[in-house]
């Protein structure tokens, strides 16, 4: 971990109120959590990752994947969730965040996804494996719940019908800030990146000079990595 000028200690305690005074570190892994101290009187700071303001780091996720408005699928009774839907997607290469839609098209498991930016992205099949004309979205569909079931006397019977619609965000990972002021004196952590390929990173914590800054450590994850 690199210190630069203008930072205090106390105990394993890091503050300062000084414009441009940082923190680097460096780590392997996935995710780095920022551990700190809010105060009436704090400022807020500035961060980077791998060198870069976070809206150009390749990091990130999507939300849960949500029944929209319109006919909606199918619910079954029982422990867990009931919606027959597609429960994860997964995702691929040239990310661009966004907001995406599964609207199926027929009673069989046909569909099509949308992007808000990116468009109409491909055409597919719940039953058969999906990747986006993108190359952004994939879906497994052994995590679509019962798009496909045989019934005891050998019918087939698929869940969704033609109007069910699902949403989900993808959505960057990385902060471009974060802010130490609260009405009384607390503890916080908050993540300042997640889901970054694994591998050496390093992430930077830059005082704005605008209050305090205090910091107690950070919490770094470190999946494990499969060849």
């Amino acid at each position: 971990m690199f210190v630069s000028d203008g930072w205090t200690r106390e105990g394993n305690r890091l503050g300062t109120r000084r414009r441009g005074a940082s923190i680097e570190v460096r780590f392997t892994g996935s995710r780095v959590d920022l551990i700190a101290v809010q105060v009436p009187k704090g400022g807020t700071a500035r961060v980077r990752v791998d060198g870069k303001d976070p809206g150009a780091v390749a990091a990130f996720a999507t939300d849960y994947i949500l029944a929209q408005p319109g006919p909606g699928p199918p619910m079954l009774k029982g422990p867990g969730p009931g919606v027959v839907a597609p429960h994860a997607v997964a995702l691929g290469e040239g990310i661009v965040p966004q907001s995406w839609s599964i609207i199926m098209t027929s009673d069989t498991g046909d569909y099509r996804l949308e992007g808000t930016v990116t468009g109409f992205d491909g055409s597919g099949n719940s039953t058969r494996p999906f990747r986006s004309r993108s190359g952004q979205i994939t879906i497994d569909p052994a995590l679509w719940r019962h798009n496909r079931d045989v019934l005891p006397e050998g019918k087939v019977v698929h869940g969704n019908r033609a109007g069910d619609k699902f949403g989900f965000n993808v959505v960057r990972t990385a902060v471009a800030d974060v802010r130490f002021c609260s009405d009384a004196r607390r503890e916080f952590f908050v993540p300042l990146v997640r889901n970054l390929p694994g591998g050496s990173h390093t992430v930077e914590i830059v005082a704005s000079g605008d209050g305090e800054v205090i910091i107690n450590g950070f919490h770094i994850a470190q999946p494990p990595i499969h060849p």
